[in-house]
């Protein structure tokens, strides 16, 4: 009889943990837009909170405005990379490409937590590294993400993720640096 040698795996890295390739996005079950949203939202209130701090309770209005402008974006960009795939002759599945570029919003969501901690600190040159670095972060989820949705290899997604991420860029990055760039 032969001896069954045990299967050893090793434990996922790094990158997996931060979301940053394909496995790791592969393996999420998306049930439903409730954990997307919630992230996109959640990480948009605490860019608000390092924005407007106390006063955002007073100016309500202007917390919806900076909120719904990361919502938009989000959707819009969602909507992008349903297109572009829609136009390359694939059938992509929408609520899948907007569940996973919600998702992909976590590394705002941990940058806007990390300002508010880094804003008590005498050191201003660590929260540009940390809103750079989170921002960046977000482009290699998207580009993680992209590469998951379409099955395909990084080489094939690269074209559709940095043309996605910096279209976003474009446009909500150029919209947070004039909400944000005083504190970074």
């Amino acid at each position: 009889m032969a001896a069954v040698t045990p299967q050893v795996t090793q434990p996922p890295g790094s990158a997996y943990f931060l979301r940053l390739n394909r496995r790791r996005w592969d393996d999420m079950e998306i049930d439903s837009l409730g954990r997307p949203a919630a992230t996109v939202v959640g990480a948009w209130l605490l860019l608000a909170w390092a924005r407007f701090g106390p006063q955002l309770i007073g100016d309500l209005q202007a917390v919806v405005r900076f909120v719904l402008v990361g919502v938009y974006g989000w959707l819009a960009l969602s909507l992008a990379i349903y297109l572009f795939d829609r136009l390359r002759g694939r059938r992509p599945n929408l609520e899948t490409i907007v569940a996973k570029i919600g998702l992909a919003h976590q590394a705002l969501a941990v940058g806007g937590f990390a300002i508010q901690i880094v804003q008590i600190l005498p050191l201003p040159i660590l929260a540009t590294i940390v809103g750079v670095g989170s921002v960046l972060w977000m482009g290699g989820q998207l580009a993680a993400a992209i590469t998951s949705l379409r099955q395909t290899s990084w080489i094939g997604s690269a074209p559709v993720a940095i043309a996605a991420w910096v279209g976003w860029l474009a446009v909500i990055g150029t919209y947070l640096w004039s909400r944000l760039g005083h504190l970074i």
